[in-house]
């Protein structure tokens, strides 16, 4: 077995592709040029093919995303090894096709993102949400959204006596915890993922005083009625899956 140089191969190629009875006028032969495809691309070529077309098909079709390389100048070698289409394939039918403009890539594109556009009845309501099963959330997906929840969350509230006139919730915690995270998220798919997260049934958030060397774990409460610091646990099904704190500071005071 031997082996040849790109160059032979590619000089080669050409010689080859004057054979295979393309047709060009001499006006759009001359404006065409060579390139290599990394890609298979229905209608043009398969990948490692060396094909001729319009700039405007390299630069709108082939070229974003490293589908092809250019060959139309001085040195140029083909970047992986080279593929000729077997003999029973027609090129005259491929390349005879005329190339889309940029207006027809640009009507086609859009076409696209209308395809990718979600329809209303695909879209989860608010009670799909709630039951979403957690165990269904990726792994991965799960690891982002415990890695948003914040480990310090500050309260400012009206206070009378340093008691608070309306105690926090648990569930202003929730959706408190649940919207800085959210907002950190960029991505829709995580975002939905992280309101079934909050809302599902598993989840639940227990609130304690602060406890000491002396008396180890604080006392669970319902609510925060007053000032303070408090340990935040976010639990699901019973087992901590992330921790943080709340600090609820007076309003009132200057």
């Amino acid at each position: 077995m031997f082996s040849r140089s790109h160059s032979f191969v590619y000089s080669c190629i050409k010689s080859e592709s004057r054979k295979l009875g393309v047709r060009y006028t001499a006006q759009s032969k001359k404006n065409r040029i060579s390139v290599q495809l990394l890609k298979d691309f229905p209608g043009v070529g398969i990948r490692g093919q060396i094909v001729h077309v319009k700039p405007s098909t390299m630069i709108n079709k082939l070229h974003p995303s490293n589908g092809a390389v250019y060959l139309n100048f001085p040195g140029a070698e083909p970047a992986i090894e080279v593929v000729q289409p077997k003999k029973n394939e027609a090129p005259a039918h491929i390349e005879s096709q005329e190339a889309p403009s940029p207006e027809t890539n640009a009507l086609e594109e859009d076409k696209q993102v209308e395809k990718r556009k979600y329809k209303p009845e695909e879209l989860l309501s608010l009670d799909q949400l709630v039951n979403i099963d957690l165990a269904e959330l990726v792994g991965t997906d799960r690891d982002v959204i415990l890695s948003k929840i914040p480990k310090k969350l500050i309260f400012l509230r009206d206070t009378e006596d340093k008691e608070l006139k309306r105690p926090v919730s648990v569930e202003k915690i929730r959706t408190t915890l649940q919207n800085v995270a959210s907002k950190e998220l960029k991505d829709g798919r995580l975002r939905n993922s992280a309101s079934g997260f909050f809302q599902g049934q598993g989840v639940s958030i227990v609130i304690r005083t602060l406890g000491d060397e002396d008396n180890g774990e604080g006392d669970i409460v319902k609510e925060i009625k007053a000032l303070g610091t408090y340990q935040l646990s976010i639990q699901e099904n019973g087992k901590e899956v992330a921790n943080s704190t709340v600090t609820i500071g007076s309003r009132n005071e200057k």
